[in-house]
């Protein structure tokens, strides 16, 4: 309920290397539900390491990428809801830590 199925394609990105002064973090960013609410917003729930700020972009075309907002991941598992324009025929998201 409250929910359409959308049809995406999840990418898991494995061995992100964020350099952090002398401290190299190994994040592993995993997006593991892609859906579209019945007023048109899209619900990312996306699996990354925890204490950590991630960014959320959005393309149409994936050439072009937005910041679409930032997600501050408490534990694990994080919820971003992103409510794009209407009228894109279609909509890309990337997930990427914060530098």
């Amino acid at each position: 309920p409250g929910a359409t199925d959308a049809s995406a394609t999840v990418v898991e990105r494995r061995g992100v290397a964020r350099i952090k002064g002398d401290e190299v973090i190994n994040v592993i960013i995993q997006m593991t539900t892609v859906r579209r609410l019945e007023n048109g917003n899209v619900v990312l729930v996306f699996r990354a390491s925890a204490n950590y700020r991630y960014v959320v972009e959005s393309s149409t075309d994936l050439t072009n990428w937005s910041v679409a907002g930032e997600v501050f991941a408490e534990d694990a598992e994080s919820v971003f809801t992103h409510a794009p324009a209407s009228g894109d025929r279609a909509r890309f998201y990337r997930i990427k830590p914060k530098q």
